[in-house]
């Protein structure tokens, strides 16, 4: 016979995220944020989760945000305990603009709570980060020198004259690299 007991269910609460300072962030480049959770239940969380980082245009998650990471969390939090972690994460694709910071706690829903106590799990940044990328200016060159494997590098070009084409070239001296280069307008 097999006896299985499900823990009591917590309350665990998105309470806040905040921001690099100054809120800036470079597309491609390492960014630190920080984020802290409380349990408003009346029982302890204890066990595994995750909780993950967005940039989104608004204050409210969907699919579209870009992600910034995931962190595992393994702790027990008591009722009206919390805790508070940072994350180092390179800063994702996104157009330049300001944006807020989304978090979700508890992403995979692994602490028990009751379904109105999901409701809390998410909260976004008070104010906005500006993520910009560096310019690559027309008849310039960049070296990229730190790109390892599975990283990108990002530039917008700003001022190319209406009408008129641009070649982009995309040179390398090594022979054991495969690189590739994507190019959008607006």
């Amino acid at each position: 016979v097999m006896q299985i007991t499900l823990q009591p269910p917590a309350d665990l609460q998105a309470d806040s995220v905040t921001l690099p300072d100054p809120a800036e962030a470079i597309v491609g480049r390492p960014a630190t944020f920080e984020w802290q959770v409380t349990n408003r239940g009346d029982n302890a969380a204890s066990g595994q989760w995750t909780d993950a980082l967005y940039l989104s245009a608004d204050t409210a998650w969907d699919i579209n945000d870009a992600e910034i990471g995931q962190t595992a969390i393994s702790a027990t939090i008591d009722p009206d305990q919390g805790y508070t972690r940072s994350m180092t994460a390179t800063v994702p694709g996104v157009l330049p603009g300001l944006y807020h910071v989304v978090l979700r706690s508890d992403l995979y829903r692994q602490i028990r709570e009751t379904p109105e106590n999901r409701t809390n799990n998410t909260t976004a940044s008070v104010g906005q980060i500006l993520v910009d990328c560096p310019e690559l200016l027309l008849g310039t060159t960049v070296t990229a020198t730190g790109l390892r494997t599975g990283t990108m590098d990002y530039y917008k070009i700003p001022n190319v004259p209406a009408n008129m084409d641009l070649l982009i070239s995309l040179n390398t001296q090594r022979k054991d690299v495969y690189t590739q280069l994507f190019a959008s307008h607006n």
